[in-house]
């Protein structure tokens, strides 16, 4: 080829490989996401789904997918914010709980004005407001689910008894299954926020408010009830001392009958449990009244973004969020996804189809609509875990020991 040729090619493939690009130069830009889910059964590939279609589309963005472990994930996040070096979009986990703060903090940009317009907009869900703060929105939720009921049915067969449809069955099957080293039901026994969500899991299946008009119902006779559901099998037909991964390990293994968790769990049983067992564990319709529920998955724009970082941060969120990626979810995560209507690949077999119909009125366990919980997330988790653990440990009556609660919140000026 020519010199002049060499130079007008050069050009021209420049101008093609720009055409539709949000980059304003040439030189390559990184897009970094900071996530706790980059190793995921499900979620990995959906990442990979989303870092090649995005780079494609826009020629010039590396899409960067960090992972950071849970258990640090909040404290790390917060570091970056304050040291200036925040993700290009921030990935939000239980965004109910975890948003707030960081709104608070100025860490987040207002997108108010980049929904308007959208369907997100007109179409989402409620929960929305999850990633909203004192009536700004932060960001765009991706998830909300239904809590579902993992059972091993051949312990349930051996055993000549049912699968549970309501909470009388439930403690009756946890009895009957603990037995020759095996346990009837598993829950999470350590110190994380886990703890207490499994307990709020009971509270909100039996239809119980721990807080009604303003101020703390702990002492309702539905959540003492509850409580002393959760603590009975947790005391007497639970493993003692498991943290989440141990929980679940204990139903791959076949070591316990039943668990309640969320559907992003399903795809690591094919991955984790053993291969004598992967065929005797399915899920089940919850054995409560009420399906317990939570968000996750808000994509956040950090407050310290340059003009060219928004414009990408947005449109990898629109991305995320669009009926092409949203069902990519649903088909590699196996979880229910904030836009309707692409939940398809759910109702093809009879254990995902459990997990769809789980978050038709799923009910999340700490409502949006409880700002004071929301500010104050860490004093209140804390008091309520220290309450929990008491009761669990010990004999004491439950209905003193909430009450115990309501008092002590109540003396910090905390209010639902």
């Amino acid at each position: 080829m020519t010199t002049a040729f060499v130079r007008w090619f050069g050009l021209a493939l420049g101008a093609s490989m720009m055409a539709g690009s949000l980059i304003s130069g040439a030189v390559a830009k990184d897009l970094t996401v900071t996530t706790w889910t980059a190793t995921s059964p499900g979620l990995k590939d959906w990442w990979k789904v989303i870092e090649e279609k995005f780079e494609k589309a826009n020629p010039g963005v590396d899409v960067k997918i960090e992972n950071i472990a849970f258990g640090d994930y909040i404290r790390t996040l917060t570091t970056r914010f304050v040291a200036g070096s925040a993700p290009s979009i921030v990935h939000v986990p239980l965004p109910t709980i975890n948003l707030p703060a960081w709104a608070e903090a100025g860490f987040l940009k207002n997108v108010d004005d980049r929904i308007a317009g959208t369907d997100i907009a007109t179409k989402w869900p409620d929960n929305q407001a999850a990633m909203s703060w004192k009536g700004v929105n932060y960001g765009v939720l991706l998830v909300h689910y239904g809590y579902v009921f993992f059972v091993n049915e051949k312990m349930f067969k051996d055993a000549g008894i049912a699968i549970p449809t309501n909470k009388d069955e439930l403690l009756a099957a946890a009895k009957a299954l603990t037995k020759d080293s095996k346990y009837g039901f598993a829950i999470t026994d350590d110190n994380t926020v886990n703890f207490m969500r499994d307990a709020l899991e009971f509270v909100s299946g039996l239809g119980g408010q721990w807080a009604k008009d303003g101020a703390w119902n702990f002492t309702d006779p539905t959540v003492v009830e509850a409580i002393d559901l959760w603590r009975e099998i947790g005391q007497k037909y639970a493993p003692r001392g498991t943290d989440i991964n141990a929980k679940r390990q204990a139903f791959y293994d076949g070591n316990v009958a039943m668990m309640i968790e969320n559907p992003s769990v399903w795809p690591n049983v094919a991955a984790a449990a053993k291969p004598d067992v992967v065929g005797d564990l399915h899920l089940a319709t919850m054995p409560f009244k009420v399906v317990p529920g939570d968000v996750s998955h808000g994509f956040s724009i950090p407050q310290e973004a340059d003009a060219e970082t928004v414009k990408l941060a947005w449109a990898f969120t629109e991305m995320a969020a669009s009926p092409d990626l949203m069902r990519s979810y649903v088909e590699l995560v196996k979880s229910p996804v904030a836009r309707p209507g692409v939940d398809e690949a759910l109702l093809k077999d009879r254990d995902t189809i459990v997990i769809a119909k789980s978050a038709e009125n799923a009910q999340v366990l700490v409502p949006n609509e409880y700002y004071g919980v929301r500010k104050n997330y860490a004093a209140f988790s804390t008091e309520l875990t220290n309450t929990l653990r008491t009761i669990l440990q010990g004999q004491a009556s439950t209905k003193e020991a909430l009450a115990g609660l309501k008092e002590r919140l109540n003396a910090k000026g905390i209010t639902p």
